[in-house]
């Protein structure tokens, strides 16, 4: 299997449902108490993009999209608008020490009961800015968009912070695509396709 650097529709992403899911086994002992196990140290992502069918046009579109993804063969980009950008977010290491050259982009989810750090692997191309504490950083690095990974001319010394947007890496959660056609008076027909979901591809 492959990963198509290109963009799921952006008009069709729009209209999609979706976000993080957990994996978490719950026993109930017979006083009703509960033992929760998680399954999933991180969550992953998972959509469905069916309601956002809305004429023949998308259908169309997609058709196409998913032709050339070879259904659940190859994986791509998907824009999820509730959550793609990140502001002075820490990077992995946090803190350059003069010798590391590269570092990994993420995201941190927190609040006062604790928090859950997300690694960035497909950041928007030309959105990334890099800081070095506090201090933009205008020239001097790289960004590999396939990876999320920053790399440094010379390794920084102090807090290393960046802002940019992101993609998800996801893929088709089916091989098949069965469509139908729904007509609307004499003339306005569109086609229908019910539960497509998307799923988040780990490295």
């Amino acid at each position: 299997m492959a990963f198509h650097e290109i963009d799921f529709p952006r008009k069709i992403a729009l209209g999609s449902t979706g976000g993080p899911v957990f994996s978490t086994s719950v026993i109930e002992t017979f006083g009703g108490y509960e033992q929760r196990n998680q399954r999933w140290t991180y969550p992953r992502h998972e959509y469905d993009v069916s309601q956002a069918l809305k004429d023949l046009a998308d259908t169309e579109e997609l058709r196409a999209f998913f032709m050339a993804r070879q259904g659940k063969t190859h994986g791509f980009r998907f824009r999820d608008h509730r959550d793609y950008k990140a502001v002075q977010e820490a990077t992995d290491p946090a803190v350059g020490d003069g010798v590391e050259t590269e570092f990994q982009l993420q995201k941190t989810y927190s609040d006062g009961g604790g928090s859950r750090v997300r690694k960035i692997v497909k950041p928007v191309h030309g959105t990334t800015r890099i800081y070095v504490s506090g201090v933009l950083q205008a020239n001097g690095w790289t960004i590999d968009e396939t990876t999320g990974i920053v790399t440094f001319d010379a390794a920084p010394t102090g807090p290393v912070t960046a802002t940019f947007w992101f993609d998800i890496p996801v893929r088709f959660d089916t091989d098949s695509m069965p469509t139908e056609i729904v007509i609307h008076g004499e003339n306005l027909m569109r086609q229908s396709w019910n539960a497509i979901r998307l799923v988040e591809v780990r490295e």
